[in-house]
């Protein structure tokens, strides 16, 4: 029977180490580690990377010319103790016919001292061996063995055709998936650590940690298996080859009669980037004639019956609410990317479309908890106002208006219209547009009669902290020239830029300002 490694990890029945080494055809002797050779021998592989233990199965016989082996004694110790540690096989070195009187590598005293210590296998192959040989007598004393992996593959391909055939979820796939693995696996993106797929949960915040450190000790550069480890836990990790960085992460029950096979990993990360590919192409689609129907909408070029019969077409139900999101700097089509597919992953309705510096989309009022807004905004670094609830396709307009302005007066995080309950914030385009009078009304008429810019540097002042020199950088004026203003602003507006309430004010008159000349929403 298959039993575990050192490392946890089961290397499954195969020829001994030590079977090996009595084959007179393979002509091959131990240099070190010989309290190993009843180690059972898998597979038999010529590799040329210098890291074997990122890309061979538990129970792998490494073959090789002895490149890889580092070049100095600290770093062959660590080699030995790298490949000890991920159960594999042995290392069979050959020997170098180009040095005379020599018969093995320039492998040092410690790196031997530490396949002894270890009981690793370390064995010379003659020069006249080819290391097709051992590949071959492994194969066929372990044909059984190469059935059973071929039997798991035909099993995983089947679960997809069946899943097509009967238009599985994703959930009902990955499950047949795992079944035909015969362990649980999970699909993960490390960095934002979400469903990778609707209905399919993602592993424990511990294994985002110990994956990531994995990653960063290898700058990112993913080999096709990682063995992780949490609280002697352990886990076999494979990239999925798809365009965004997903991993398959197979926890390993030491107790377990056999683990997967690197190959069989690659089969069911195939699988599973198909699926990828088909759930990203759907919420494709359907963000597609959201956002031109929403684009449509806001530019009035929809009819508001057609436009709330295609929200029903789809299950869109009222009341709705609108969202503005934006950032500083604005945000990118990969922020807009993510947004839209956790929306789609957590079964959402939703409308999202780029307009200028935000970003606006529409969710059902009830959906909105559940779109997960404020880990968005935090792992996005963004800011997203939210207007109040409306029904009907013509408040859509005052709707935007809302969440553009709960979008601007909330700091950091999300922003509901009228939390704060000023009496100042505008419901309507009207009420914007007679808010911004009442307050400014002075400076609008003074810069319509002199065609003067006492506005646009009330604005600059405040949003450069109310310093002259920085205003004047801003606008490119004489310091002198915006003191000038300055003065002449608190003439006109009767308020002081000393007073705090009053700078409150002015602002609030200031963004009323500019939603009342947003014209057609967007």
């Amino acid at each position: 029977m298959p039993v575990p490694a050192e490392s946890g990890f089961v290397v499954p029945e195969g020829i001994a180490v030590g079977e090996l080494i009595k084959l007179e055809e393979l002509r091959t002797r131990v240099a070190a580690g010989r309290d190993g050779l009843g180690r059972r021998v898998g597979w038999a592989h010529h590799t040329d990377t210098a890291t074997p233990w990122d890309w061979h199965d538990p129970g792998d016989l490494v073959l090789t010319s002895g490149a890889i082996v580092p070049p100095d004694p600290a770093g062959q110790v660590e080699f030995v103790e790298r490949m000890h540690a991920a159960s594999l096989a042995g290392l069979v070195v050959g020997e170098d016919a180009s040095r005379t009187g020599s018969t093995i590598p320039v492998l040092s005293p410690e790196m031997l001292a530490a396949a002894d210590r270890l009981g690793f296998p370390v064995l010379i192959a003659e020069y006249s061996v080819p290391y097709v040989r051992y590949v071959r007598t492994v194969a066929a004393a372990n044909a059984s063995e190469q059935t059973r992996l071929l039997m798991q593959i035909v099993r995983l391909h089947n679960e997809v055709h069946r899943a097509i055939s009967n238009g599985f979820t994703s959930a009902e796939l990955v499950d047949g998936l795992a079944e035909a693995l015969g362990f649980p696996f999970r699909l993960v993106e490390p960095e934002r650590w979400e469903p990778v797929l609707p209905g399919c949960p993602v592993p424990d915040r511990r294994w985002q940690s110990a994956l990531i450190e994995q990653l960063t000790r290898r700058a990112w550069k993913v080999p096709h298996l990682i063995r992780a480890e949490v609280d002697r836990q352990l886990a076999m990790v494979t990239p999925v080859p798809v365009a965004r960085t997903v991993f398959v992460v197979v926890e390993a029950e030491s107790t377990a009669e056999t683990t997967p096979s690197v190959t069989v990993l690659q089969h069911l990360a195939s699988a599973c980037a198909l699926e990828i590919a088909r759930v990203d192409a759907e919420a494709e689609r359907t963000r597609r004639w959201g956002s031109d129907l929403l684009t449509a909408a806001l530019d009035g070029r929809v009819d508001p019956h057609v436009f709330e019969a295609g929200l029903a077409e789809h299950g869109f139900a009222g009341p709705w609410v609108c969202l503005a999101v934006g950032g500083d700097p604005a945000i990118g089509a990969e922020t807009i990317d993510r947004i839209a597919r956790t929306w789609s992953l957590g079964g959402l309705h939703y409308l999202l479309t780029g307009r200028e510096a935000h970003v606006i989309a529409l969710l059902e009022a009830g959906a909105a908890e559940a779109a997960g807004l404020d880990r968005i905004t935090a792992g996005e670094h963004c800011r997203i106002g939210i207007s109040d609830p409306f029904t009907g396709s013509v408040h859509l307009g005052d709707a935007v208006r809302q969440a553009r302005w709960a979008l601007e007066t909330v700091p950091q995080g999300v922003g509901h219209y009228g939390d704060d309950g000023d009496d100042l914030l505008p419901r309507t385009l009207t009420e914007a547009a007679r808010i911004a009078e009442s307050i400014l009304g002075p400076l609008l008429a003074y810069d319509r009669e002199t065609d003067s810019d006492l506005v646009a540097t009330l604005r600059a002042y405040l949003e450069s902290d109310r310093s002259p020199t920085e205003t004047a950088k801003k606008l490119f004026l004489h310091k002198q020239t915006v003191s000038y203003r300055i003065t002449r602003i608190q003439s006109l507006t009767g308020r002081s830029l000393r007073s705090t309430r009053d700078i409150s004010e002015l602002w609030f008159g200031l963004r009323a300002l500019a939603l009342s000349r947003t014209g057609p929403p967007g």
